[in-house]
């Protein structure tokens, strides 16, 4: 039945008026060709029942498809199926009542009837509202490019199998028709099989707290009003696809139980789906959003997918949880975008599209973070798409955990060649991992120099101490091996340490510098000895004018240098009994043992910090 509906559709869209008569007179061949065991009751409705009604209920009745279009005397009218773009009043033979429908659908006489568990209705005006509140309808149900002028209502009805409105209008002609507020207007109601709304035309929709057991499909059609589907529950997919027109839609609450799919769809107005649950992914990819798109606290068990699109309005999933990944690249374009406290299974990639505004992805978790990504052109080479970020762009990363962070310095550069501002503060990665082998293509690629300048430049403005993103980077560094990397960006932290926190106290601030030059801050203790080395020199260099018969020859100029830098060291004890005969070489190897003391106190504590 599902099959058939969309087939006739498309046929009846695509062929010439002739083709659509001999399509539907063969469709009419079909089995159920035994007459109608009923008759439709008299009187019915005021006037009683039209020729029309009674030609739709043969047909229903006998399992065909009454198309309205052949219900007149002369047979297929060679008019639009649609009744709604008929120019001019539509035919009497295509006017349904909403009575009709009631009888044939709820009363049990007529239900048991039919040759087949359905009603398929097509081309059919409605003279009223069809109002369906409440009811138990048990066959399917297609009423399909037709026009319900003054729209339905299915109020907590429960259809046992597929319900399809497939190329239907719902709503006036004319815009200034206001009787109801809703076009289509089916709280609570329940669908046993599939809900078909594609092609349609609505104003007004509201489903919510609807149940459909297998997928809803509103594929193509367009919505001039809302659509409130809060708390809707599907069992299969719920397609949105290439809608042409979206007002404001909230998909708050709801449940789908495959995959919700919106590609290419058009919304105007904003779109809330805020703790909506989806088994399978989200499908976002060219989607135009002229407002803010809202995903808190939503559940999805696959992967989001909004690739190719344009959000003009902010893009906000605080608290989402991704079962595999979340595609933000591939040309997309972006305002804001609010993605804090979520936790991704896969990979955040952002790779080639463009970033206006903030960029929040603080207190979350990924397995990845792809800032670019290398693509083949041909013969093996390769070029490579970073985000683009605006000048006034900003990323915040705080207290995030990935495991790998797919990244180049160019990554983190804005479309004017400067550093976005970046906070990396608590964030943590396991390892810099590339896409491709032997192309450099990671952090871990740069040089030291390249990979300080990076951590500076993200921060500038910002004059806080924060020494754990250097400490992140040099762990990850070395732990790949690049120890030498890694001391250069531990030396970094602690320069950066020194330009934050200016000391007022001078003891603080030669301290300080001593570590600096003397040790390299610990980093580099290496530093001392060629202090020594220097130390013994001019020592040695001091003793040339020294006036002591034991220090005659060079060697033992150079020893006693020596030992006079090394504190509890004596190569002899005849040493301390040196008369220089000048006061000034004798206070320089006095202050050269309290400088020697100095640099061994420095060079124990340097190597005593590295070991830990």
């Amino acid at each position: 039945m599902r099959t058939f509906i969309a087939s006739l559709l498309l046929t009846t869209v695509t062929l010439a008026p002739p083709s659509i008569a001999q399509t539907l007179e063969r469709a009419f061949s079909m089995p159920g060709d035994d007459a109608c065991p009923i008759d439709l009751v008299q009187p019915g409705p005021a006037g009683g029942w039209t020729e029309g009604e009674k030609w739709a209920w043969e047909q229903v009745c006998r399992g065909r498809i009454a198309s309205m279009a052949l219900a007149g005397p002369d047979g297929f009218d060679k008019l639009p199926c649609n009744p709604a773009e008929i120019e001019g009043e539509v035919p009497k033979h295509r006017v349904l009542s909403p009575e009709f429908l009631r009888l044939i659908l709820t009363r049990a006489h007529w239900v048991e009837a039919l040759a087949k568990p359905q009603v398929l209705i097509q081309c059919a005006k409605l003279g009223g509202p069809l109002e369906l509140d409440n009811v138990k309808v048990s066959p399917s149900f297609a009423l399909i490019q037709s026009h319900m002028p003054r729209g339905a209502t299915f109020t907590r009805a429960n259809f046992d199998r597929d319900l399809s409105f497939i190329g239907s209008s719902f709503g006036p002609s004319s815009s200034s028709f206001t009787a109801f507020q809703y076009g289509f207007s089916a709280q609570g109601l329940s669908v046993g099989g599939d809900l078909y709304l594609g092609g349609a035309s609505f104003r007004d929709v509201d489903i919510n707290s609807a149940k459909v057991g297998g997928s809803l499909n509103a594929s193509g059609s367009t919505f001039e009003g809302l659509f409130r589907a809060v708390r809707l529950s599907v069992g299969g997919t719920l397609d949105l696809t290439e809608v042409l027109s979206f007002q404001d839609v909230d998909l708050s609450g709801a449940h789908v139980g495959n995959s919700v799919i919106a590609n290419g769809s058009n919304f105007e107005g904003s779109l809330r789906a805020d703790n909506l649950s989806v088994g399978g992914g989200i499908g976002l990819s060219g989607v135009v959003a002229s407002k803010d798109v809202s995903l808190h606290g939503a559940q999805v068990g696959g992967q989001v997918d909004a690739m190719g699109s344009t959000f003009e309005g902010s893009f906000i999933a605080e608290g989402l949880s991704v079962g595999r990944d979340l595609f933000l690249r591939g040309g997309s374009s972006f305002q804001r975008v609010n993605i804090s406290r979520a936790s991704i299974s896969g990979a955040l990639l952002l790779a080639g599209s463009k970033f206006d505004g903030d960029f929040d992805f603080s207190a979350s978790s990924a397995n990845e973070i792809v800032l670019f990504q290398p693509n083949m052109v041909s013969e093996g080479r390769y070029h490579t798409d970073d985000p683009i970020w605006s000048v006034n762009a900003r990323l915040n990363l705080r207290n995030t955990a990935v495991v790998v962070l797919q990244s180049r310095t160019s990554s983190w550069r804005n479309k004017e060649g400067g550093w976005i501002s970046a906070d990396l503060s608590g964030f943590t990665y396991d390892r810099l991992a590339g896409l491709l082998g032997g192309v450099a293509n990671t952090l871990s690629d740069e040089t030291a120099a390249g990979l300080v300048n990076w951590l500076v430049g993200i921060r500038l403005g910002d004059d806080r101490y924060d020494p754990q993103p250097y400490e992140q980077l040099a762990d990850v560094l070395g732990e790949n091996g690049q120890v030498s990397k890694a001391k250069a960006i531990r030396y970094a932290k602690f320069r950066h340490r020194d330009l934050s926190q200016d000391s007022e106290f001078f003891m603080v601030a030669l301290a300080r510098a001593s570590s600096r030059w003397v040790v390299g801050y610990g980093v580099y203790p290496f530093f001392a000895v060629y202090w020594y080395f220097t130390l013994v020199v001019i020592g040695f260099m001091i003793a040339l004018f020294s006036s002591a018969e034991l220090l005659r020859p060079l060697h033992l100029k150079f020893w006693y240098s020596l030992e006079t830098a090394l504190p509890l060291v004596e190569f002899s004890e005849k040493h301390k009994a040196i008369d220089h005969g000048s006061w000034l070489v004798e206070s320089w190897f006095h202050f050269q043992k309290l400088i020697g003391f100095g640099l061994a106190t420095f060079l124990v504590g340097a190597l005593t910090l590295l070991a830990s």
